[in-house]
């Protein structure tokens, strides 16, 4: 999950808005939709209204779960839940479908990915006679499956290009891993800043560190482009619209791979909060002072939390003030969390103070949709198919085995449900209307 479930401490305050925030009630309800969820081991389809379940299969506590992109409504196809090698399918009569191996071949329990059509998915396997990983593709229409490349790090999970929506043969279609090994002899990286551009203190990169390599694979010509990047570990590959590769090193702060530079400019002091899916926008924190409360507190305590919008590549003139707060001290409590994008990068939600703020990129407008929130976060929210609606589950200490699902939608009244649960709720993903 790419955004923190817990907020930094530091950033916790008390509350000033500086762009203005509107609170929607309204009483009339209606037909919300289906979520799909984890629950006490088995994964299933919820009714918001009715809470009627449908099982799914199940799922341990610790197994990796992968819905694909058309549970979230982003493209028009089957919807699929990678479970390990388990397919499972959402709101059809079909089997789950296992995922065929070798005789000399092990499953690794390590990060899958699905293609933007949402038709093929990327895994890793270990080959035992050759005793290395080995990158594949399982078409689920068809059941074929397809390796592409050896000697791949299982540990981080393949980035398709957007150009893939068109399928695997499409001539913009690129993926992206980690070797499990640079090569002996390659070229060096870039000199480079080994911190951040915006950080108080520049100091040249030390090439002795190990040098990690870099694949962008073409299935369609079989085509291969090497980067050499000095990091000790790479979290998250990525691409952005225009398909430049961006690596996180370390979590959360991404750098371009063909020449190691930042993926976006920040003022000094300031602390990433998270990046929209394309990699256009960054959210970021930065506290700040104002002239007007300095002149009645001559003697300090006048800082607030900004909340900042920049668009990758543009000066930090150009940024937008999202949401601020006075710092003061925290509401013990509180349910604080860090940005969570919706899956096409149109708007983003975020908990401060126990308030769920939400802000649309288009139009500009930031708004609280809820506020009184005590407790943690029990996976990321999800968002609604056309992104109007957020879906989150939370826990309150005093009720270890409650967990409040709330549902909110501008146009509507709230709708919460208590769901009692020994293992734990998460929220896969919002299905679209069938």
């Amino acid at each position: 999950m790419r955004s923190q479930l817990n907020g930094l401490a530091f950033w916790v305050g008390g509350i000033l808005l500086v762009i203005p925030i509107s609170i929607f009630y309204q009483p009339a309800s209606a037909k919300t939709g289906t979520l799909l969820i984890w629950q006490d081991g088995r994964i299933y389809t919820l009714d918001i209204d009715s809470l009627e379940r449908k099982l799914i299969g199940d799922a341990g506590s610790e197994a990796a779960l992968a819905p694909s992109p058309g549970c979230l409504g982003q493209v028009k196809a089957p919807c699929w839940v990678a479970v390990g090698a388990m397919l499972y399918p959402v709101g059809s009569d079909n089997p789950p479908i296992a995922i065929p191996l070798d005789d000399n071949t092990q499953w690794l329990d390590s990060p899958v990915s699905w293609s933007p059509d949402g038709l093929e998915l990327a895994y890793t396997v270990f080959l035992l006679g050759k005793d290395q990983p080995e990158l594949r593709v399982f078409n689920v229409a068809s059941s074929q499956i397809k390796t592409l490349a050896a000697g791949v790090d299982s540990a981080v999970a393949v980035a398709w290009t957007a150009g893939c929506a068109a399928g695997l043969a499409a001539p913009t279609c690129r993926l992206a891993y980690k070797a499990a090994n640079p090569p002996e002899d390659g070229p060096q990286p870039l000199a480079h800043l080994l911190v951040p551009a915006w950080a108080d203190e520049l100091r040249p990169a030390n090439f002795n560190q190990p040098l990690l390599q870099l694949v962008s694979l073409t299935p369609l010509t079989g085509e291969q482009k090497l980067w050499l990047v000095p990091a000790t570990k790479i979290f998250e590959l990525t691409w952005t619209s225009d398909d430049v590769l961006l690596y996180s090193q370390p979590r959360h702060y991404f750098h371009r791979a063909p020449d190691l530079t930042p993926a976006y400019q920040m003022s000094p002091g300031s602390q990433l909060a998270d990046m929209s899916p394309d990699g256009r926008y960054t959210v970021y924190y930065e506290p700040f002072t104002r002239k007007e409360c300095q002149t009645e507190r001559p003697k300090g305590g006048c800082w607030y939390l900004g909340v900042w919008l920049a668009e990758s590549g543009q000066a930090n003139s150009q940024r937008r003030l999202v949401y601020s707060r006075e710092l003061t001290q925290a509401g013990e409590g509180h349910l604080n969390a860090d940005p969570f994008w919706s899956p096409r990068g149109d708007a983003f939600v975020l908990f401060r103070e126990g308030k769920l703020v939400h802000y649309n990129v288009k139009y500009g407008g930031a708004a609280a949709w809820y506020q009184g929130l005590w407790g943690q976060l029990t996976s990321a929210p999800v968002f609604s198919p056309n992104e109007e609606a957020v879906a989150f589950v939370y826990r309150q200490d005093t009720s270890p085995a409650q967990y409040h699902l709330l549902v909110l939608n501008p146009e509507f009244k709230p709708l919460e449900h208590i769901i009692a649960a020994q293992e734990g709720v998460r929220l896969l993903g919002w299905l679209p209307h069938q």
